[in-house]
């Protein structure tokens, strides 16, 4: 199972976005089990970025733009933490650095109407628009990321959505699409 987060950068003043660089993250990344994600010591203070995540549902390679939505079947909320501290890959991808919600099953026709959300305790997560070109970033990562390797069933690929957001031990994060909850974690 491969697991590539893609960032995103805002491309004009409209606020329409493209994909920037992507990491890959090992399959111990993922908190399982709805456990807590545990900020550690080595590296506080830490940060998290909401992301899209999509399940890939088909075996594929060299795929067509046209073709991308065929490849993808499952949708998620994830946060992606990493340290403000410490940099390089080694500071993103340590074990529980990605908190996955359930998987909600998308329909090709509903794709374009994904709207995702967060909010901790305390507030509600301000996230730029995204629903109308989410689907169209998700179609794009697997374009791209199929060019260099096979994506397989069961790889993620998530789309990051917004800016980073610092976290503190006692908070608690709830992510949402479409108003359905899929993530409830609580820091420790």
């Amino acid at each position: 199972m491969k697991i590539l987060v893609y960032d995103t950068n805002i491309a004009d003043e409209n606020g329409s976005r493209q994909l920037g660089d992507a990491q890959l993250y090992p399959d111990s990344a993922v908190i399982i089990n709805r456990k807590p994600l545990f900020v550690l010591d080595w590296g506080r203070p830490f940060v998290t970025q909401v992301a899209l995540g999509a399940r890939i549902c088909r075996l594929g390679k060299h795929i067509a733009p046209r073709f991308a939505y065929r490849y993808w079947n499952a949708a998620t909320v994830m946060l992606v933490t990493s340290s403000e501290k410490e940099s390089g890959d080694m500071a993103r991808c340590f074990d529980g650095a990605i908190a996955m919600g359930d998987w909600m099953e998308v329909a090709a026709d509903s794709r374009c109407e994904l709207n995702v959300t967060l909010s901790s305790d305390t507030e509600k997560w301000l996230l730029p628009p995204h629903s109308a070109t989410i689907a169209s970033l998700i179609d794009e990562a697997i374009v791209t990321a199929s060019r260099f390797m096979t994506i397989k069933m069961g790889d993620m690929i998530a789309v990051k959505l917004g800016g980073a957001h610092p976290i503190e031990i006692g908070d608690v994060l709830c992510g949402h699409i479409n108003d359905e909850m899929l993530i409830s974690i609580k820091i420790k």
